[in-house]
């Protein structure tokens, strides 16, 4: 492949099982003009942070690059990658066993214009310390920040909050460890943020996306499945407040609409997506509501829902 596509600028090699450093090493020979370098692995590879520098050393251009679930790579990979790559914005999510906070913190500092941050997984034991929470304000490109399934806590989305970057993208689905305090002060003060996703949040209720609703205009795209104490208010409120929303996900909440009198119906004609599965409360005449709600639905999933043909009809 390299003798026929040395000019290649992406390469993923995701899942590639028994990977190692050796390899690293025959894709820096064969695929010289890299920009794209994908390398998340199962834990069967033996990927270290000596093949993760010898990599990074080879690579000037590249701008992205994914080592998620290799579990032999330690902070110094984090360290040799913000330093030798000088183009490097986006990093793929930090899923790596051995990662700790203080290695982020040292990324984050060494690599100010990086602008995606995706610490994945990560527990309280590995992921808290105070070098974290004061490299935010070292960041200033930073627009999107990510704590998928991580332990975090209101300090540190304070810090986030306080930071001087251009935040459009906030993801903390299934995270734990904060409270509504900390997404409130990243609310009032990055209200431009377009993507939210707070999926599987325990204590989100309509009333907290009442006040979510008001502060951030500006999204988008919101996730909020699996929070089993929204309803069809928290839905009515997107509609009504959010202007500008295409993507809504409330799988698995409770958006029961057949008692809802035909004056609170909310037109919205921007949502292209809706994702309500897994309500078994969702009669044929919620499903009728819907569609006069939105007139311009191109993607609907109702899985596991109680309707029938004739409501989707």
């Amino acid at each position: 492949m390299g003798s026929k596509f040395g000019a290649l600028r992406v390469l993923v090699l995701a899942n590639v099982g028994l990977l190692e450093d050796s390899n690293l090493g025959s894709i820096t020979n064969y695929f010289p003009s890299l920009k794209v370098l994908d390398i998340r692995n199962s834990r069967l590879t033996r990927v270290t942070d000596d093949g993760i520098s010898f990599l990074s050393q080879s690579y000037e251009r590249l701008w992205r690059i994914n080592i998620s679930d290799n579990q032999s790579v330690y902070d110094r990979s984090l360290v040799v990658l913000s330093v030798n790559l000088p183009c490097l914005r986006l990093l793929g999510e930090i899923d790596c066993g051995a990662l700790t906070g203080r290695g982020i913190a040292s990324l984050m500092k060494n690599k100010p214009d990086l602008v995606s941050l995706a610490p994945t997984f990560m527990r309280k034991e590995t992921i808290f310390c105070e070098e974290l929470v004061d490299s935010f304000r070292h960041a200033w490109s930073l627009s999107r920040q990510e704590f998928s399934c991580s332990y975090i806590w209101d300090g540190l989305l304070m810090s986030v909050a306080e930071a001087n970057i251009p935040l459009q993208s906030l993801v903390l689905s299934h995270a734990s460890g904060f409270s509504f305090d900390g997404i409130q002060k990243i609310m009032l003060k990055h209200p431009g943020i377009k993507v939210l996703d707070l999926g599987g949040i325990d204590f989100l209720t309509d009333e907290v996306m009442g006040v979510i609703c008001r502060d951030i205009r500006s999204l988008t795209s919101v996730d909020v499945r699996h929070c089993l104490n929204l309803t069809k208010t928290t839905l009515y409120n997107l509609m009504r407040q959010c202007p500008f929303l295409k993507h809504i996900v409330m799988n698995w909440t409770k958006p029961r609409m057949d008692d809802a009198i035909e004056t609170v119906i909310v037109v919205n004609s921007q949502v292209r997506f809706l994702g309500i599965a897994g309500n078994v409360s969702l009669i044929d005449e919620c499903l009728k509501k819907i569609g006069r709600m939105c007139p311009n639905l191109r993607y609907l999933d109702v899985g596991h829902c109680g309707g029938t043909a004739f409501g989707v009809c």
